[in-house]
C-alpha cells in the first residue's frame, strides 16, 4: 500500500479519525482552507467554561467528498484533548452511523434514545442506577426538551461533558432542532452541505445554544497539487529515489480538467485515483516520467472503477 491509499479504516465514516487513531492527526493537509476553518473552531472554544453555561452545535458545511467528516473528527479530537485535564470530563458519543427515519423531529427523538443507550453501554458507571432510571422514565416521544434538560442536569451533577457526533443532517430543520436541544454540558457535532443565513440568525436570536460554523471551501486544482505532493513526500526515502517524476504543470492540467465536473473532483476521488495509479501503473512502467497524457489515459481506462457505470440518459 502506498501513502496515496487510505489509511486503515478506524471509524464508520471511513474518514480520518484522530480521536480513534492518533496517527491520523499527521495525515491532514491544508486544502479546502481546512486549517483556517479548524483555527476558527479552536478560537470559538477558547473559553472552555462556556460549555458549562450553554450548549453548542458545531456545524461543518461543504460539498460532498470535501472532507467534512474528517474535519468533524479532528475537531472532536482537539476538544476532547483540551477538556481531559479540566474538572468536567469529556465523553465522546458516536452516533454517526445511525440512520433514523422520519422528519427532523422523529429523527431527533430516535437519536436521543440512541445517545442515552450508548452512553449507558459505554459509561454505565457515570450515573447511579437511580439516575439512569430517571432518564428512562422521561418519554422523549412526549417531551424531548425535558429529556435533554434531565440529561444536561445529570451531566452537570456528575461533571461530564458529552461530545456527540451526529449523523449527516438531511435538512436545515434538523440543525435548528439540534440548536433547540443543545443545553449546557452538551456539544453536538453535525455536518450538512450548506446552511443559510436565515436559519443561522434564528439560532442566534431564539436559542440559548451557541452555533459554531465551520466551513470547508471548494477544492481547487492547487489544493489537489498540495495534497499530491504531501502524500508523495511520505514515501520512505529509499523509495522516493525510484519514483517517476510528475511535473507540477502536468498535474495542474489534469486536475483542472477533472475540476470541470465538480461532483467528481473531491479528496475522495484523488485518494482513489492515485492509490490505484501508484499501485498498478507505476510498478508496470518503472521510473519513466509521467505526463498529463499518461494521467488522463489512466483515468479513461479506469473510469468505471472510479465513477461507476453511467446512468441512463447521461
Amino acid at each position: 500500500m502506498t501513502p496515496f491509499c487510505a489509511p486503515p479504516i478506524v471509524h464508520s465514516s471511513k474518514a480520518l479519525c484522530p480521536w480513534v487513531d492518533e496517527t491520523h492527526e499527521a495525515l491532514y493537509v491544508d486544502v479546502d482552507d481546512v486549517f483556517n476553518s479548524f483555527d476558527a473552531f479552536t478560537r470559538a472554544f477558547g473559553e472552555l467554561g462556556n460549555i458549562e453555561v450553554h450548549g453548542h452545535v458545531v456545524l461543518v458545511t461543504g460539498s460532498d467528498g470535501c472532507g467534512k467528516t474528517a474535519l468533524v473528527n479532528k475537531c472532536v479530537s482537539w476538544l476532547h484533548r483540551r477538556l481531559l485535564p479540566k474538572r468536567n470530563q469529556p465523553v465522546i458519543v458516536d452516533l454517526f452511523s445511525i440512520f433514523p427515519e422520519g422528519d427532523h423531529r422523529r429523527r431527533a427523538r430516535t437519536l436521543f434514545k440512541a445517545l442515552v443507550h450508548q452512553l449507558r453501554a459505554d459509561r454505565g458507571g457515570f450515573f447511579t442506577t437511580e439516575e439512569w432510571n430517571s432518564l428512562a422514565t422521561v418519554d422523549p416521544e412526549e417531551d424531548l426538551i425535558l429529556s435533554y434538560r434531565l440529561l444536561s442536569g445529570l451531566l452537570k451533577k456528575n461533571k461530564l461533558i458529552v461530545l456527540a457526533l451526529m449523523p449527516r443532517a438531511k435538512s436545515e430543520e434538523e440543525i435548528l432542532e439540534l440548536a433547540r436541544l443543545a443545553l449546557n454540558h452538551i456539544v453536538f457535532f453535525a455536518e450538512i452541505p450548506s446552511f443559510g443565513i436565515t436559519p443561522a440568525n434564528t439560532i442566534r436570536k431564539e436559542f440559548s445554544s451557541a452555533l459554531v460554523p465551520v466551513r470547508i471551501g471548494k477544492l481547487q486544482a492547487s489544493d489537489g497539487l498540495a495534497w499530491f505532493r504531501d502524500r508523495e513526500r511520505r514515501f520512505p526515502p529509499e523509495e522516493q529515489e525510484e519514483l517517476p517524476s510528475i511535473p507540477d504543470d502536468a498535474l495542474i492540467e489534469f486536475l483542472t480538467d477533472i475540476r470541470e465536473s465538480e461532483e467528481f473532483f473531491t479528496l475522495r476521488f484523488l485518494q482513489k485515483y492515485f492509490c490505484k495509479f501508484y499501485s498498478t501503473y507505476v510498478p508496470q512502467h518503472g521510473g519513466a516520467p509521467i505526463s498529463y497524457e499518461n494521467l488522463n489515459s489512466f483515468l479513461g481506462n479506469n473510469w468505471i472503477d472510479f465513477f461507476g457505470e453511467p446512468q441512463e440518459g447521461e
